[in-house]
C-alpha cells in the first residue's frame, strides 16, 4: 500500500523544526507531537482544524510571518489547579503549529480563527485574484 503523502498521522510528526516542509502541498503543517489535526479547502478557503483541548481563546497567538502562519498556545499555569497526579497522558501547557502558504494564495487580512469544543479553526480565505500588476517605468 503506497502511503497517501496528504495525510500524517500525529505519531509521526516529531517536531516544528521543518522536517516536514515538503509534505503538504498547497499548504504545510508542521506541529508539536501529539495533537491530531486536518487542513481542507473549501469553496474559496482553507480550513485548519487543529484539536488543543483545555485551552482558552486568549491562550493562543496567531500571526503571518513572510508566508508562515504561526500559531501558539500556552495555558496560564495561574488558572490551572494544583495537583499530585499519580499519572498524567495530557498534551503540554503549550502547543506550536505552523503552516506555510507554499502557493501565496492566502489573503493573511482576511485570516481569522475561532476555537470551540476544544477544537481551533482557523480560516484562511484564497485571493480571488493572484495576479499582480507591475508598472513600468
Amino acid at each position: 500500500m503506497i502511503p497517501n503523502p496528504y495525510f500524517l498521522r500525529s505519531s509521526q510528526v516529531t517536531s516544528p523544526s521543518g522536517v516536514f516542509d515538503n509534505l503538504f502541498k498547497p499548504h504545510q503543517l508542521t506541529t508539536d507531537p501529539g495533537h491530531n489535526y486536518a487542513i481542507y479547502k473549501e469553496d474559496d478557503k482553507y480550513v485548519a482544524e487543529l484539536e488543543v483541548p483545555g485551552f482558552s481563546r486568549s491562550d493562543f497567538s496567531i500571526e503571518w510571518e513572510g508566508d508562515k502562519l504561526h500559531i501558539k498556545g500556552e495555558r496560564q499555569r495561574d488558572k490551572l489547579p494544583t495537583r499530585e497526579y499519580i499519572t498524567n497522558n495530557r498534551s503540554s501547557d503549550n502547543v506550536e503549529f505552523k503552516i506555510t502558504d507554499c502557493e501565496g494564495d492566502v489573503d493573511r487580512q482576511k485570516t481569522h480563527a475561532s476555537y470551540e469544543a476544544g477544537v481551533l479553526y482557523i480560516v484562511m480565505p484564497m485571493n480571488k485574484d493572484r495576479k499582480q500588476k507591475v508598472e513600468v517605468r
